[in-house]
């Protein structure tokens, strides 16, 4: 039931995609009431910047997002905090994958987003409250992802919101409403391989599977397209990393996405009144087709 989105402004110099992905979670939110998330694509930096959740008391996160920069030693090369979040700006030529254990051993600290062009931030409550907390309107982007979700299977927290980073490739993230079946058998292949898993959100095999293709040599496409004949179950999602952003629909089309794409704006949701308000109620609407996948560059 929870409700995605995706946006893209074609012209490679907009900013703008901000407020159209801040309307469609909007239009959204009554399929996903128990929390709100966004991941933003703006200019790609040098340095990487990361989003770390501090589940720490209101009082403390300042003091605690204060004492990692400081366990960091000079690896921060700047801090500010929001809400619930610290966002840290890396030093130049710093491997922030290496970082991940380091940011993680602090009590409370929990690293939700790693790259050079994306900003990724989640967190409980309607998109009315996110949007009052994180002032995501004001951000400069040219494509974006979002969620509304409704817990179906796992906690209710700022973790299990989505979207989900892929946590060992930078600037990967997912969005997904549905179920995956073969969650299970998904995660012991993937751990076998190496990887860790921090939720029980079946979402969350999405973004790891699509990391081991990437470092595999996929290209998001090909990674995307091969999820087609590996995932099973019902449902859809919409993936971004620098290559741009992707949809894909589950091969017997149980999920709904729909969206426009001709002209300067490429816009998809998973209800049609999210499209209509960025795109217009007058404007040209197509269904992904059963497993499809489409990319923007």
């Amino acid at each position: 039931m929870c409700g995605i989105a995706g946006v893209m402004i074609r012209d490679p110099k907009a900013t703008g995609a901000s407020g159209p992905i801040t309307d469609m979670m909007e239009a959204l939110q009554r399929r996903g009431p128990d929390s709100a998330g966004v991941a933003l694509y703006g200019e790609r930096q040098a340095a990487y910047r990361v989003s770390v959740l501090l589940t720490n008391p209101d009082a403390e996160r300042a003091e605690a997002i204060d004492a990692l920069v400081r366990e960091l030693d000079g690896a921060v090369a700047a801090v500010r905090t929001e809400g619930i979040y610290g966002f840290l700006e890396l030093a130049r030529n710093l491997d922030p994958m290496a970082l991940v254990p380091a940011i993680e051993n602090r009590p409370g600290a929990h690293v939700v987003g790693i790259g050079q062009s994306m900003m990724l931030v989640k967190d409980g409550g309607s998109v009315q409250e996110f949007e009052d907390r994180y002032a995501i309107r004001s951000v400069a982007s040219r494509y974006a992802v979002g969620h509304t979700r409704l817990a179906t299977e796992s906690r209710v927290d700022p973790m299990h919101a989505q979207p989900l980073w892929s946590r060992y490739v930078p600037d990967l993230c997912v969005a997904h409403n549905g179920h995956i079946t073969n969650d299970q058998v998904l995660r012991k292949t993937l751990m076998t391989k190496g990887y860790r898993f921090t939720t029980d959100n079946d979402s969350e095999a999405i973004s790891v599977y699509l990391a081991d293709k990437v470092l595999q040599g996929k290209s998001l496409r090909e990674a995307m397209e091969d999820s087609l004949r590996e995932l099973d179950g019902a449902f859809t999602y919409i993936a971004a990393s620098l290559e741009g952003i992707g949809v894909a629909r589950d091969p017997f089309a149980f999920k709904p996405l729909a969206g426009v794409e001709p002209g300067e704006l490429v816009a998809f949701a998973t209800e049609y009144p999210a499209v209509a308000a960025v795109a217009g109620y007058n404007a040209s609407v197509s269904e992904l087709n059963a497993g499809e996948v489409r990319v923007w560059s």
